[in-house]
């Protein structure tokens, strides 16, 4: 077997020739599995979420006052132990045996505690990989004939390093992918690239070359229409092209598919997709007091864990008193039963009476009896309830909504976490329910089509040279840091023969890496930076600064506007009508014929006898009749109202209505009162009406 091994190389294709066997591309996760099976030690996964429980639990044991995490702990036990474990397979990963570190710090004394607590853990990657180096030491053979490392092995973590040695110590040959040898050729790129590389250039640039172009663009749709319009522009040579996808490409897809081309299909995953939320919200609506807005927005979800008409009839009731259990609310309940059970009895359903009423309990249990204090937490057998509701609604729609089986999953991997824990806390629930989740989920209708060029996800996926790179998004990316380790521990640590991966290690391959996707370039590297993203500004790529300085240099003394002019474009110096002409392509446009628009009308002048004088204005109908007549007339007469989801009476609008049903209750069996008595009448109805009319403030999210 000839792998090539890549620490961004996870998930990329195996090969590009068309046809190969025993060559694999991989990454970490995909090594580690290889040698597995190879090694004979597979084992099977676990999922992170029961690991922290896990860990939880041993944190739960030596938990005392003097312990180094105590106060953590206290505060948010998930959360503290979820730390605690990436700090302990860091470690064993490095090669830790669980043992006590002399000289070390608190930290790594709770550790080594923590690694002798009686509770059992299951493995992670970090012991897989310990058991995968235990075993070739012991030589046990892998039978790998060749490892190609994509970035140069000093540049490696530690761990992976004597993975490597040992490796190679069997026989298997281990190089290195070298980054290409560039030799200033006369245009920009190559000159650039041979700065980068360490070669002296002789010569200077060309403001009219354009092999290397750093692009601005102000927003996505002007960079997704200009890159689109350029890969159209010359379909038959796009084979050529490799194309770095920085950052989510659903609108670039769009300009593509306009163009007639296949997608990329790389979406970003995100867990506030509308189906990701339905799990969420029907937990966070177990907790006191009530937050109407959070009921509302379980209920306004397209599928929720009711009916469509019983949502909507709940709304209404919501829009009119906004809190549950009041006079709107009760008056909701009997509707939705009465319907139910007229649907029931048309069915000739003899257990409709039955029914209506187990519908109106489970609502009442789900949305307004079943609530508990966020800080004693919610009892185990009431959360796997409210997960079981959810699962019962969802799974006889599978079948037509595949995507459901993920959120069922969410719902019972919830079921078995709560096992034994009694009361949950919501700050320990919902810490949980974010590990489940996670970053959340692509959208399923989209994915990425067949297409002549080459796609990647990272410039660290590029090992080999391409005619033209395109890097989507060339703006700061997301990248994590290395754990912080006192100079104390990792000497401490060191002693013990732990070594752990030293930041400069880890940000000089982050730097191989980007620089892959600039000295791969054949041809022409066009970098496309979008300045703003959903609305907000964006700052640019760091590689960008590389190739700005390695320019100054071969302008030596130029100042920086005079650098720029070579090597940096924005989209608005290409015209998008007549002879359109970017990075070696060219298109004629057609301007689009301008719509017409329709005249705005500054009144409008109907008889007096459409629109009647109102014979009371409450405040919120004076407040819109004096700011904006059409909005009151179009409101108020014309019937257009907002949905229900987006009616909840807040501010002055709720408080009216609250002091209209206290007035109303006052005077419903009198004409008169005494003021002494009113004033004590009203500050009683007060009290007892204000949970359930008046609690759209809801309570502080934790």
């Amino acid at each position: 077997m000839r792998i090539v091994f890549g620490m961004q190389l996870d998930g990329t294709i195996w090969s590009n020739e068309n046809a190969s066997i025993g060559e694999v591309r991989t990454g970490p996760m995909g090594l580690l599995s290889i040698l597995e099976t190879r090694l004979g030690i597979g084992m099977q996964s676990v999922h992170p979420v029961y690991r922290i429980d896990e860990y939880m639990k041993r944190l739960q044991l030596i938990d005392r006052e003097s312990i180094w995490f105590h106060e953590s702990f206290a505060i948010d036990p998930w959360s503290t132990a979820r730390q605690l474990l990436e700090w302990r397979d860091e470690l064993v990963e490095a090669g830790w045996d669980g043992q006590a570190i002399p000289s070390g710090s608190l930290r790594l004394d709770a550790l080594a505690e923590l690694e002798c607590a009686d509770v059992p853990l299951s493995g992670g990657r970090s012991d897989q990989l310990r058991r995968v180096t235990a075993c070739l030491k012991c030589g046990i053979p892998a039978h790998i004939e060749s490892i190609i490392l994509a970035e140069p092995s000093s540049m490696l973590a530690p761990a992976w390093r004597h993975v490597f040695e040992l490796l190679q110590s069997q026989g298997t040959n281990i190089t290195c992918l070298s980054m290409p040898d560039r030799r200033p050729q006369g245009g920009n790129l190559s000159r650039i690239q041979a700065v980068i590389g360490g070669i002296d250039v002789q010569g200077t640039l060309s403001p009219d070359d354009d092999t290397l172009i750093l692009l601005k663009t102000d927003n996505e749709w002007e960079a997704a229409e200009h890159l689109a319009l350029w890969l159209a522009s010359k379909n038959e040579a796009n084979d050529q092209v490799a194309i770095i996808c920085g950052m989510d490409t659903s609108v670039l897809d769009q300009a593509l598919k306009r163009h007639g081309l296949p997608r990329l299909g790389r979406t970003a995953p995100s867990r506030w997709r509308e189906i990701q939320q339905l799990l969420p919200l029907t937990l966070a609506n177990a907790w006191r007091p009530v937050d109407i807005r959070l009921v509302v927005e379980l209920l306004s979800l397209t599928l929720s864990v009711f009916p469509k008409w019983v949502c909507k009839i709940i709304l209404k009731a919501v829009a009119e008193e906004p809190s549950i259990g009041g006079r709107a609310w009760n008056h909701a309940l009997s509707k939705v039963s009465e319907k139910y059970k007229d649907f029931l009895a048309e069915k000739d359903d003899p257990e409709s009476e039955e029914k209506a009423e187990a519908l109106i309990r489970s609502i009442q249990s789900l949305l307004v009896n079943d609530r508990f204090d966020s800080v004693e937490g919610i009892p185990e057998a009431k959360l796997r309830e409210r997960c079981q509701v959810l699962i019962d609604r969802l799974a006889w729609q599978v079948g037509d909504m595949p995507i459901l089986t993920e959120v069922i999953n969410q719902a019972r991997e919830i079921q078995k976490l709560s096992l034994g824990k009694g009361c949950i806390p919501r700050i320990t629930l919902e810490r949980m329910l974010d590990t489940i989740i996670g970053p959340g989920n692509t959208l399923d209708d989209i994915n990425e089509e067949a297409g002549p060029w080459h796609v990647v996800d990272h410039p660290g996926q590029i090992t080999d040279v391409r005619g033209e790179i395109i890097w989507w998004g060339f703006n700061t990316p997301a990248t994590s840091s290395p754990t912080y380790w006192s100079p104390q521990e990792r000497s401490a640590l060191a002693t013990c023969g732990i070594f752990l991966e030293e930041t400069r290690s880890f940000r000089s391959r982050e730097a191989y890496d980007w620089q892959k996707g600039l000295m791969n370039a054949d041809k022409r590297f066009i970098a496309i930076y979008i300045s703003q993203i959903d609305g907000e500004e964006s700052e640019h790529h760091p590689y960008w600064d590389t190739i700005w300085s390695a320019a100054s240099r071969i302008l030596y003394g130029f100042p920086n506007d005079a650098v720029k002019r070579y090597i940096y474009s924005e989209c608005s110096d290409f015209s998008h009508i007549g002879d359109w002409q970017f990075a070696g392509r060219k298109s004629t446009l057609q301007s689009v014929k301008k719509a017409e628009t329709s005249p705005v009308t500054a009144s409008y002048t109907v008889p007096n006898s459409v629109i009647k004088a109102a014979e009371r204005l409450s405040y919120t109908q004076m407040s819109t009749l004096i700011g904006c007549p059409f909005k009151w007339t179009l409101e108020y007469h014309a019937g257009l109202q907002p949905a229900e989801s987006q009616s909840i009476p807040t501010g002055n609008q709720m408080i009216g209505t609250f002091c209209h049903r206290i007035i109303e209750e006052l005077y419903s069996k009198t004409n008169h009162l005494e003021a002494n008595n009113a004033y004590e009448k009203a500050g009683y109805l007060f009290d007892s009406l204000i949970s359930s009319m008046a609690s759209a403030g809801g309570c502080d999210r934790q």
